[in-house]
C-alpha cells in the first residue's frame, strides 16, 4: 500500500467522521496505518475508538500519539478523553492540564478540563454521601448529617432516606442549597413519618414546589417531634403553603418553620395573612424570615466552619411573643 493510498483512507475516514459513521472511519484509518505509523492518524482513530465507546482502545491509540509526537497537545487531550470516559479522572486531568500547556489557547480543552474537575468534585461527594448511608445503617451514633450544597438531586435524597428509616442517631439534617425537588421531599416525608429521633431538618434553597411541601406537611400531622423546618427559597405556592398551615394546626412540635423567598410570598395579601393568622394562633410556633430571626441570612449555605450559620453555631431565637414577620 502506497503512502498516497494511506493518505485517501486517511481522508476517507475523515469524512466518515464527520458523518457519525465511525465503524466506516474505523476501517479507513486502520487501513491507512497499516503503511506507516501516524500520529494524527492513531489520534483520529482513537476518536472513533471513544465514539464507539472503546474506551480502553481509545486509550492505546493516544497514547501512541503521544509516543510519536511528545510534544502534540492533541494525542493528550484525546488520552484525556478515553480517561474521563473510564473514571480515572485524575490522570485525565493531568492529561488535559499537560494538553493546555502545549496549547494554552485551546477553549475547547480548557472547558473539558473544568469539566473534569466539577466531575471530581462531584464524584468526592458521591463518596461521602455513600460513606455516610453505610455509616446510618450501622447506626453509628451520628446526630448530624451535613450535605450542604452537594449537588444532590432526587434520587440521592431517596439514597440517602432509606438510609435514614429505622435510624435512631441523626438528629440534624442539612440538606440546602441542592437541587432537591418534589420527589426528594416526599421521600423526606415518609422518614417524617417514622422517624422520631429526627429535630431539625434544612432544605433551603432547593427545587421543592407544592407536591413536595404536600407531602412534608401531611408527615407533619404524624411526627410530633420535628422542631425545626427550613424550606426558605424554593418553589412553594398557595398549594403547599395551606398544606402546611392545616399541618400546623395539629402539630404541637414545629417551633420554627422557614418559607421565606417562596412564590406564595409573592401572591395575595389573603393568602400571606392566613397563613400568618394561622400560625400566630399558635404562640408556640414562630415562622423564620432572613434577617428577622439570624443576624446572618445565609441559613441554608454555610461554607466554613467557622460561619456563624453553622448548625453548631445557631443565633437565639426571637422573643416568642414578637409577632411574625411571615407576611412583610
Amino acid at each position: 500500500m502506497t503512502a498516497a493510498m494511506s493518505e485517501d483512507d486517511k481522508t476517507k475516514g475523515n469524512e466518515a467522521f464527520k458523518k457519525g459513521e465511525f465503524d466506516r472511519a474505523l476501517e479507513h484509518y486502520s487501513r491507512a496505518l497499516e503503511t506507516a505509523e501516524n500520529h494524527v492518524i492513531r489520534s483520529n482513530r482513537s476518536a472513533c475508538f471513544s465514539q464507539l465507546g472503546q474506551h480502553e482502545k481509545a486509550l492505546v491509540d493516544a497514547e501512541e500519539a503521544i509516543r510519536l509526537a511528545p510534544s502534540w497537545p492533541k494525542g493528550y487531550s484525546r488520552k484525556a478523553a478515553a480517561l474521563f470516559f473510564m473514571g480515572e479522572l485524575d490522570q485525565a486531568h493531568a492529561a488535559y492540564s499537560r494538553a493546555l500547556e502545549l496549547d494554552p489557547k485551546d477553549e475547547l480543552v480548557r472547558q473539558a478540563l473544568a469539566d473534569v474537575a466539577l466531575e471530581q468534585v462531584r464524584k468526592m461527594r458521591k463518596q461521602r454521601l455513600d460513606k455516610i448511608c453505610k455509616s446510618l445503617k450501622s447506626q453509628k451514633p451520628q446526630p448530624q448529617v451535613y450535605l450542604n450544597d452537594h449537588g444532590l438531586d432526587d434520587d440521592d435524597a431517596a439514597l440517602l432516606c432509606r438510609s435514614l428509616h429505622g435510624n435512631s442517631t441523626v438528629q440534624s439534617l442539612w440538606l440546602g442549597d441542592n437541587i432537591i425537588g418534589d420527589a426528594g421531599a416526599t421521600a423526606i416525608a415518609s422518614v417524617l413519618r417514622n422517624n422520631s429521633a429526627l429535630l431539625e431538618i434544612n432544605l433551603c434553597s432547593n427545587k421543592i414546589g407544592d407536591e413536595g411541601a404536600t407531602a412534608l406537611s401531611e408527615a407533619l400531622t404524624v411526627n410530633q417531634t420535628l422542631t425545626e423546618l427550613y424550606l426558605n427559597r424554593n418553589c412553594i405556592g398557595q398549594k403547599g403553603a395551606f398544606a402546611l398551615a392545616r399541618a400546623l394546626e395539629v402539630n404541637v412540635s414545629l417551633i420554627r418553620v422557614g418559607l421565606s423567598d417562596n412564590p406564595v410570598l409573592q401572591q395575595s395579601n389573603e393568602i400571606k395573612r392566613a397563613i400568618d393568622d394561622q400560625l400566630w394562633a399558635n404562640r408556640s410556633h414562630e415562622i423564620v424570615e432572613q434577617d428577622c430571626k439570624y443576624t446572618c441570612n445565609r441559613l441554608c449555605m454555610p461554607k466554613n466552619p467557622n460561619d456563624p450559620c453553622t448548625p453548631s453555631m445557631k443565633a437565639q431565637p426571637i422573643d416568642q411573643g414578637q409577632k411574625s414577620c411571615l407576611v412583610q
